[in-house]
């Protein structure tokens, strides 16, 4: 089975415009690919590895600013998350079920009844 087939085993090759399921069927799409310079008109010298460098740099450079303003917050509320949760178990959950027998009376006569 290919890469993809389970998940788009329902997709059509032949409803696709210009057979572009069998053209990527399986196979990893890059940079190259989607950013290709054409073979008659060239460009001017290192165009296209300062095109390829400014992507990979944007991209990884992305990669890191959105990491830094959603997994820290983030971390934070799953820590304050967690502290709540350990807090409530050991306040409710494991007080409950440590004294099933206890009555909240006073007087010890009126518990021993």
């Amino acid at each position: 089975m290919l890469h993809g087939q389970k998940y788009f085993s329902s997709i059509d090759a032949a409803d696709s415009p210009s057979g572009v399921v069998n053209d990527l069927w399986g196979q990893d799409v890059e940079v190259s690919d989607v950013l290709a310079e054409p073979a008659a008109p060239r460009s001017i010298d290192k165009v296209w590895l300062y095109s390829v460098t400014g992507f990979e740099k944007t991209r990884s450079w992305t990669y890191h600013g959105l990491t830094l303003l959603l997994a820290v917050p983030f971390a934070l509320l799953c820590g304050v998350f967690l502290a709540i949760l350990a807090c409530l178990h050991v306040c409710q959950i494991a007080i409950s079920l440590s004294n099933k027998d206890w009555h909240p009376t006073g007087d010890k006569e009126a518990a021993r009844v």
